[in-house]
């Protein structure tokens, strides 16, 4: 059996990223873990809101199948103030408890900083050392993150991967419904409407229906 971790440097990025993907492999027998490593915490976010997105997540996770949801529970938009080696730390323990098959991570070109340090915390903890479970490495992408940087070689998107999930979108978008406090309406990019739409093309790619698209980091065969 499978196991694949998918980690998400806020809640709701998984979804965003990988919620087809989520859907089908649980659905196909594997054990599906989320590691979220950062909620929306004070100083920028009250109590309230942290329970709301907490919640939101895990009746997400529970639509999708996922089998265990880690909280990490550092604050969103500070992990740049963590030492390197607690932040590496972390994701490492995860990585090594779950000991995961296949790993999915944010694209380290995204616009957010939080998105960049947990991509670069998660390629340390994933390192093909004899004792790593890890035979493949996957970034994902994340509307209104991985769009919109700066245009430079180094942030772009270049999907090489592409999954298949015809029969798993609608899975996916309702359980992004359940993030309330973060989804918008079209044209905001993190609308159903847009996620629909990005599957759509994705999917076009390779002659399916919908799809989910991925740079593949690494693959050990």
């Amino acid at each position: 059996m499978k196991r694949i971790l998918v980690i998400a440097p806020h809640p709701d990025d998984e979804t965003l990223g990988c919620g087809g993907v989520i859907s089908r492999f649980a659905q196909e027998g594997a054990d599906v873990f989320i590691c979220i490593v950062s909620n929306h915490d004070a100083p920028l976010y009250t109590e309230e809101h942290r329970e709301t997105t907490k919640r939101e997540a895990r009746q997400a996770h529970a639509l999708m199948g996922v089998k265990e949801t880690i909280f990490l529970d550092y604050a969103a938009v500070t992990l740049k103030e963590l030492p390197v080696y607690e932040l590496n730390g972390s994701i490492d323990r995860v990585v090594k408890d779950v000991r995961p098959d296949i790993v999915f991570l944010p694209h380290a070109g995204d616009m957010h900083i939080d998105h960049q340090l947990v991509a670069q915390a998660a390629m340390v903890a994933v390192r093909p050392l004899a004792s790593c479970s890890v035979k493949e490495v996957l970034a994902y992408e994340t509307l209104s993150e991985t769009e919109w940087n700066a245009p430079r070689a180094e942030h772009a998107f270049m999907p090489n991967c592409f999954i298949n999930i015809t029969g798993y979108l609608d899975k996916k978008l309702t359980a992004m419904q359940c993030f309330k406090s973060q989804v918008y309406e079209p044209p905001h990019p993190r609308s159903l409407e847009a996620l629909a739409n990005l599957a759509q093309l994705r999917g076009s790619t390779i002659s399916v229906n919908s799809a989910e698209a991925f740079m593949l980091l690494r693959s050990l065969r």
